[in-house]
């Protein structure tokens, strides 16, 4: 494939908004675990993305001399994508990164509040028909997360069950693993929640090798997600006041 070749096969079409585009670059250029491919366009569109996140530029702190940060999201956004493997700062980045995508499938579940807190105790109850693998822990020990739930892998199907109908990114997500399938034949067979599981886990033990392997994808899974809140709304920076790294 030549590099013209190369560079528009990588490159998401015209017209499409920042959701779509993070699927295609999702589905198109890190199906797999720990790989990426892919050219300029996905970079410059993360690096966009993140500018849009941070919102405008404030200010120079007297003491520090510089602007101070809006947005957590986007400064781990940025250190994510700023190096390759075993970067610090990409290391950093997707360790921060993976454990905020936990919290985002919490909130688009409809069950849980941001901490994994069952948001009423008829929500355990409600989420066992939406998770066979949830059905299968309960079935094996009733008593389990009676108050709160930590695994990632549950929390996402909780997130992305069909009988989700309280947020749009449910569909998104659900969308994100049709496209998935159709870009490699059907060759991946885990979901995207047990993908984030097989890194968030170890991180949460205290080792963040090898999240940075996932940098891009992170980046672009916590686009999707943000950009398909119906409750967000960008701050676009002022002209030439953009951010860029």
């Amino acid at each position: 494939m030549g590099s013209k070749e190369c560079d528009d096969h990588f490159t998401a079409p015209d017209g499409l908004n920042e959701v779509e585009k993070a699927k295609f670059y999702i589905a198109r250029c890190t199906p797999y675990i720990g790989a990426f491919m892919g050219s300029g366009a996905v970079m410059r569109f993360i690096r966009d993305c993140a500018v849009i996140v941070e919102g405008p530029v404030k200010a120079p702190d007297h003491i520090a001399g510089k602007p101070p940060r809006n947005s957590a999201e986007a400064l781990a956004i940025e250190l994510a994508c700023v190096g390759g493997l075993r970067d610090p700062e990409s290391i950093v980045g997707s360790t921060y990164l993976v454990v905020l995508l936990e919290s985002f499938l919490r909130d688009i579940s409809g069950l849980l509040d941001w901490e994994g807190v069952w948001k009423s105790p008829d929500d355990r109850i409600i989420a066992a028909p939406r998770s066979p693998t949830f059905a299968a822990a309960l079935a094996k020990n009733p008593g389990r997360a009676k108050k709160r739930l930590s695994d990632v892998e549950i929390t996402y199907e909780l997130a992305a069950s069909k009988d989700n109908q309280s947020d749009p990114r449910a569909e998104h997500l659900r969308d994100l693993e049709a496209k998935i399938a159709n870009e490699t034949g059907g060759a991946v067979t885990q979901n995207l929640g047990e993908r984030i599981a097989q890194l968030r886990h170890r991180v949460a033990h205290g080792n963040p090798i090898g999240a940075d392997s996932e940098s891009r994808f992170y980046s672009l899974l916590v686009i999707m997600l943000t950009f398909g809140d119906p409750n967000w709304s960008p701050n676009e920076s002022p002209p030439g006041t953009s951010r860029r790294f």
